[in-house]
């Protein structure tokens, strides 16, 4: 039972460390970036900070 939760707990994790793979290879109109207006997506402080907190941030849990 013990390694069976360790795995599912692996799966989950890895996961959660290839979402923001998603944004790279996949086209924007079906990621979170749909919901943003036009106007939102071309500004590109947010679309810096986007970018940032997906994948610069995800380093430091390595």
């Amino acid at each position: 039972m013990r390694k069976f939760l360790f795995v599912i707990i692996c799966v989950f994790a890895l996961l959660i460390g290839a979402y923001p793979l998603l944004y790279a290879f996949v086209d924007h109109k079906y990621t979170f970036l749909s919901t943003k207006t036009p106007g939102v997506i071309r500004d590109i402080i947010w679309r810096g900070a986007f970018s940032y907190t997906l994948f610069w941030e995800d380093w430091h849990y390595l």
